[in-house]
């Protein structure tokens, strides 16, 4: 896929209000927070934007089944930022409990899960 592709395919995606929520609120906070936990800030939103895109198009690569390139990459990617070794997941377990806490003091947050699991009913 082209890059023109792959930004009109990431342009093209609509979120419905939910979602936005839950995408500016929860999952880009928690995204770059994470990357600067593995040495990656993001300073700008420039930054930011590229390692969206990146991480959008590696799910992009496991949609359309290239598991070659994917495990590859995958692999290469756990190597250069350390976590392929236990504590690194052990760090992450613990942050990723901790924001999830964090946020689900949130009332944005808890109102768009709660829309979100009414409208599935």
């Amino acid at each position: 896929m082209s890059n023109k592709a792959a930004e009109a395919a990431l342009a093209d995606t609509k979120l419905s209000q939910e979602h936005q929520v839950l995408l500016s609120e929860l999952y880009v906070p928690a995204f770059a927070q994470k990357c600067a936990a593995l040495g990656y800030p993001l300073n700008d939103e420039a930054s930011l934007h590229e390692m969206l895109e990146t991480a959008a198009l590696v799910k992009m690569a496991l949609a359309n089944k290239d598991q070659s390139v994917v495990k590859q990459a995958n692999a290469s990617l756990k190597a250069i930022m350390g976590l392929d070794k236990a504590e690194a997941r052990e760090a992450r377990v613990e942050a990723t409990t901790k924001t999830a806490s964090a946020l689900g003091n949130n009332p944005n947050v808890r109102a768009a899960v709660a829309s979100l699991l009414a409208s599935r009913q």
